[in-house]
């Protein structure tokens, strides 16, 4: 149990609900227990509701680390970030709704178009039925996955056509989904408004997409923001 400003905060398995599938297995799903004066509240761990969906069972299922300790590790440094905020007025509805806000994974977010340029990318090139699959698959893949596979797939100058239309069309998935692999190769590629908001991990970032994909350099921060505020 970790204490910071008499509020206490605890991951634990909710053993009252049966195990649910994630990362190719079976477990027991996550919650987060906060105390404060000695009243506890509990509410569905975000980041084991994001990862046990069927469209990260392909990522997750590659990891080296354990998907469990990877969430703890996410939850606790969501808590962190969170008390060094707050102030002494607690109310848990909003500290809930605060911490579900900071967990939002902003790569999810891009993946409805993401996957809609990669169809329209592939109606331009006049094959139809590709396309019809690629129009709904952010609800079954994550972009990081099939964008792998088209590399691996394609014939090297379509996807490098690829790649050159998605800086002008699609949203900073490519450098972003690059980043994360960067930084946890073994993790699942997951960026949270919490990310953007810490300021060594957001120039981390710009940082990393000026060296490596310089094209996005000048987009990318205001792209963000956006979608931010769109939250």
């Amino acid at each position: 149990m970790e204490k910071t400003k008499k509020i206490s905060f605890k991951i634990y398995p909710n053993d009252r609900i049966g195990k649910v599938s994630i990362a190719g297995g079976k477990e027991t799903p996550l919650y987060i227990r906060v105390v404060h004066n000695r009243y506890p509240r509990y509410f569905k761990s975000p980041y084991f509701d994001l990862l046990s969906e069927k469209r990260y069972r392909s990522t997750t299922g590659k990891m080296g680390k354990s998907i469990m300790e990877q969430i703890e590790k996410k939850e606790k440094a969501l808590f962190e970030f969170m008390m060094e905020r707050q102030r002494n007025n607690y109310d848990f509805d909003a500290f809930k709704a605060k911490y579900l806000y900071y967990a939002t994974d902003l790569l999810s977010k891009m993946e409805p178009l993401l996957f809609s340029f990669l169809s329209t990318f592939f109606e331009d090139r006049g094959q139809p039925s590709l396309s019809a699959i690629l129009r709904e698959g952010y609800r079954s893949e994550i972009g990081e996955s099939v964008l792998t596979d088209l590399q691996s797939t394609l014939k090297p100058p379509i996807y490098a056509r690829l790649a050159e239309n998605a800086v002008h069309y699609a949203p900073p998935s490519i450098p972003v989904y690059a980043f994360c692999r960067q930084r946890e190769p073994a993790a699942a590629p997951l960026f949270s408004v919490m990310d953007w908001e810490n300021e060594d991990t957001r120039e981390e970032l710009l940082d990393f997409v000026k060296n490596h994909y310089p094209d996005y350099s000048h987009s990318l921060e205001v792209y963000m923001e956006e979608l931010i505020n769109c939250l």
